[in-house]
């Protein structure tokens, strides 16, 4: 019975997607897009003009979302940002993240995948392509997912 009701939700869920594809429908598995209400989850921190960014894992990945006051995904006002990270266990083997925008959805991403535990001191520095006063660095805290 249990293995029947798996099989069940195994082929519904191909259906949805298989659906989704042939009706050149935007279909969202992971992440969000512009306009949707982000879940409050990852390191908030402040921008100018009431807007925030969200730093969190998805898919072993370091993704930044960038909110609108109402916390809806915005475009992402930076064109990259780097990120200096160590584990919290007292390691001191720092390693440095470049974060560019994704071609799949309105983030910045990288490709480097993170391992578990989600738990880092880190440094975030959001890059402006076009002036590089623009940039904005934010000190040392704490992340933990």
């Amino acid at each position: 019975m249990k293995l029947s009701i798996k099989f069940t939700k195994i082929k519904l869920f191909s259906i949805i997607l298989v659906s989704g594809f042939l009706l050149n429908s935007p279909l969202t598995l992971f992440g969000q897009n512009i306009g949707d209400e982000l879940p409050k989850k990852g390191l908030n921190l402040k921008l100018e003009n009431g807007n925030s960014l969200y730093l969190k894992i998805e898919e072993s990945n370091f993704r930044i979302y960038f909110v609108d006051a109402e916390n809806f995904v915005i475009k992402p006002p930076f064109d990259a940002a780097r990120i200096q990270y160590e584990n919290f266990r007292g390691e001191k083997d720092k390693k440095t993240l470049s974060i560019k925008k994704s071609s799949s959805g309105p983030y910045l991403t990288s490709s480097r995948r993170i391992d578990k535990p989600y738990q880092f001191w880190l440094r975030l520095k959001l890059l402006d392509a076009k002036d590089e006063k623009k940039n904005k660095f934010f000190p040392r805290m704490k992340f933990r997912q």
